[in-house]
């Protein structure tokens, strides 16, 4: 994790939280600001390094490079952590960055970090640092074949007899929200089941988590209904387990469309296998219908051997246009009478879906569609945005995010000064601009950020608050938070 700040107005905003302001630049000298990059409340965990970043900008000059920045430890006691660096030069964008190492045990309890610029007298910024132990947070993965309940903890799988169906979890850091990556999950049969897993004769069967925290196993029924019955999922390094209520049809219903024949989807209730309307292409049990094509995806390879694990993979390349409508790769294994098992695949048009990323000084609506922001006077605030695949869910990265200032604004963004500014998108699909107030309150006014290529924007209703008011703990010394009514 990154601790960063933005160099827009700290020392007004310590102002703003009732001390004294840090002094002002001398006569004929512009002023020069701090501001965190990223959040000032950040939770580690013991031997975690993490970045701590800040921007210095000057009110005229914008973003300050090759300026030294000072980075110290006060109030509350760090636990053995420590900084690679205390003087840090600022790059050419006017970032400094010193990397913190928390120590090996937990924390009594929170310390700051505060960062000054010596010799240019911009007001103070502080990083509000927690070392706590690891908490381990294990949810439910839905599938077709697993409805899970709202807290993730528990779930209905329907698994069709002589057939099989994967079981997924996800792991987090339940302080962080952060994935977990290479940690063991144990998944354990009940006495009471004869189905087995895919691998081994044992009860239980274990996964390692992936890098976005993510573990599976494969379950496969015998020819006889049963259940239902539970399975626990359960890391081996403890935590809370979740469990999967699980129930094997019998011949003549299906839980999920893989256990349907070509052309059809499994709907109904009780569900039933039924044609979909769709085409499997090549497959002459299912052609396309009049007036439609294939749509040029493509198998790199038809035949393929299993593994060790008895997992078999193909992979499929998706044609350069839209598909007309659903299409199905069927499964067999030649020679071992095997049922045939069926994936329906859609190629559709790419649709982005942006959301505002909830900040200590953005509180977001429930769709993300909208945000409040709060900034104090002559200070700054990051905007962040976060783009996803609107059909799969998953993050989009390297696309261009505009964000636009209104006409009315003073406030401009750290670097540059046209109205509006850009930022790519992380791999977790993620982009941030940062804001600078001006020394006078204003708004609200509206940002609108939105991909470049396209999509529905978002708005952040943004107000610059007067000296006296805060809107996050970054904005205040050592030792206190931002608090009340107005705060």
């Amino acid at each position: 994790m990154f601790l960063r700040a933005t160099a827009a107005a700290i020392s007004s905003a310590l102002a703003a939280c009732g001390d004294p302001a840090g002094p002002t630049a001398e006569a004929g000298q512009s002023p020069y600001t701090l501001a965190l990059v990223g959040d000032p409340d950040l939770t580690l965990h013991p031997g975690e390094r993490r970045n701590l970043e800040v921007l210095l900008a000057g009110e005229d000059q914008g973003p300050i490079a090759n300026a030294l920045v000072h980075f110290g430890f006060q109030q509350g006691e760090p636990a053995g952590g420590s900084l690679e660096a205390e003087e840090v030069a600022t790059d050419g964008s006017g970032i400094a960055a010193a990397r913190f190492l928390a120590g090996a045990r937990p924390a009594a309890g929170p310390f700051h970090v505060v960062v000054t610029a010596p010799g240019l007298r911009a007001g103070p910024v502080t990083f509000r640092l927690s070392v706590v132990a690891l908490r381990r947070t294990l949810a439910i993965v839905p599938t077709p074949a697993t409805r899970v309940s709202a807290d993730g903890a528990s779930a209905t799988t329907l698994i069709g007899v002589s057939s099989s169906v994967g079981l997924k979890v996800r792991e987090l850091d339940a302080d962080t929200g952060a994935p977990i990556a290479g940690d063991t999950i144990s998944f354990t049969l009940p006495p009471v089941a004869n189905a087995r897993w895919s691998a081994g004769v044992s009860r239980a069967a274990t996964a390692q988590t992936g890098a976005g925290g993510k573990a599976q196993v494969f379950l496969v029924a015998t020819p006889a209904a049963e259940g239902p019955w539970q399975v626990t999922a359960q890391s081996i390094a403890g935590g809370p387990p979740v469990l999967f209520n699980v129930t094997v049809q019998a011949a003549g219903s299906c839980s999920a469309n893989a256990q349907c024949a070509p052309g059809q989807v499994c709907t109904g209730d009780p569900p039933r296998c039924a044609d979909d309307g769709g085409s499997g292409c090549a497959d002459p049990r299912n052609p396309c219908p009049p007036g439609f094509a294939c749509a040029g995806g493509s198998l790199e390879t038809e035949e393929v051997a299993t593994d060790g694990s008895g997992i078999a993979a193909a992979r499929f390349l998706a044609g350069a246009r839209p598909a007309a409508g659903p299409f199905h790769v069927v499964v067999t294994a030649p020679g071992l009478r095997a049922g045939p098992v069926t994936f329906r695949l859609s190629v559709v048009a790419l649709r982005r879906t942006l959301a505002i990323v909830p900040t200590p000084a953005t509180r977001v609506s429930a769709d993300g569609a909208s945000a409040t922001t709060l900034i104090g006077v002559s200070s700054s605030v990051g905007l962040k945005v976060r783009e996803l695949d609107s059909d799969t869910g998953a993050p989009i990265a390297g696309d261009t995010i505009s964000f636009t200032l209104p006409p009315v604004a003073n406030a401009r963004w750290s670097a540059g000064v046209s109205r509006a500014a850009t930022a790519q998108t992380g791999a977790g699909g993620k982009a941030q601009v940062f804001l600078v107030a001006t020394p006078a309150a204003e708004g609200p006014w509206q940002v609108t950020a939105q991909s470049i290529t396209g999509g529905p924007p978002v708005l952040f209703n943004v107000t610059v608050q007067a000296a006296g008011s805060c809107s996050a703990n970054a904005q205040c010394a050592p030792g206190q938070v931002c608090t009340g009514v107005p705060p």
